[in-house]
């Protein structure tokens, strides 16, 4: 959406209302919760001997914390409704990753491939999700009883920009209306910022004044500037609260006797970076 009366005005509501510091302190009971239930089925894996698939675990935390924040409801206690959320956004990310030739041709309007079609689906069957939840909390309103963000970033070329106007950069002129992609995959492993930059090494930041909150753009995995995301601080209490949580309470190891330095790091893209075999 361009930078315009009506980005600004959802930008407003997210700061104000969704996102802001007081909103989110105020749920943290709530996010306390679903921690524990999260570690309550890493307990019942551990008892009974079977391998925990982290991603399926915190996409239920994540979407109970997301759903919170956003709807005030809890998406994931109903199994139905989680699963089917969960495969209109793969859907949706499925279609982001594919090459759509009609691209390359857009005063024809093309989608020779259908990607545009498929895609309509998706939003189509996620806004009525969302018309649904919408539909309730006004219905109930008329009752009287009323880190790896280096190595890993989660959006690896952000959310796309657009050129407003013609620009020069280091002598490369980016035409007015071009879409741009910003590689932050690329710059996070960038050596003029990064000793070693292809080596996991968490301490480097021990005593480094570089954080992830935009203004070092050696390290934007949220973006920078007015188009940074606007769930960057819900994004930290949900990284520190989960992860820390697992971390503190159990001991860890990797299945059938795997050694670290044979784990399998190989990504696939989509929107977002995930490893190929989890």
């Amino acid at each position: 959406m361009p930078a315009s009366t009506t980005w600004r005005n959802q930008r407003k509501i997210c700061n104000l209302h969704i996102f802001a510091s007081h909103t989110l302190d105020a749920n943290q009971y709530l996010r306390r919760t679903k921690v524990e239930q999260l570690l309550a089925d890493v307990r019942h894996s551990s008892r009974v001997g079977e391998a925990v698939e982290i991603r399926q675990a915190a996409f239920k935390t994540t979407l109970s914390f997301m759903s919170i924040t956003i709807f005030s409801i809890d998406l994931s206690d109903s199994s139905q409704i989680s699963e089917e959320f969960r495969e209109i956004v793969q859907g949706i990310l499925e279609e982001l990753r594919k090459p759509n030739f009609g691209d390359y041709f857009p005063m024809a309007n093309l989608d020779l491939q259908g990607n545009r079609r498929r895609m309509t689906i998706h939003l189509r069957k996620i806004m009525d999700l969302f018309d649904n939840v919408i539909d309730e909390r006004v219905e109930l309103r008329r009752m009287s009883d009323y880190e790896t963000l280096r190595l890993h970033p989660p959006a690896p070329f952000l959310i796309p920009r657009k050129a407003e106007a013609d620009i020069e950069v280091h002598n490369f002129v980016v035409p007015k209306g071009a879409q741009l992609f910003i590689n932050a995959w690329v710059i996070g492993r960038d050596p003029n910022f990064w000793e070693e930059p292809d080596l996991f090494r968490p301490e480097r930041f021990i005593r480094s004044e570089m954080d992830v909150k935009g203004k070092d753009f050696g390290l934007i995995p949220f973006g920078g500037g007015r188009r940074i995301c606007p769930g960057l601080p819900l994004a930290m209490r949900i990284l520190h609260s989960m992860l820390g949580t697992l971390i503190h309470s159990f001991d860890w190891e990797l299945e059938d006797g795997v050694a670290p330095e044979n784990l399998n790091m190989d990504e696939y893209f989509t929107l977002f970076y995930r490893k190929l075999n989890h």
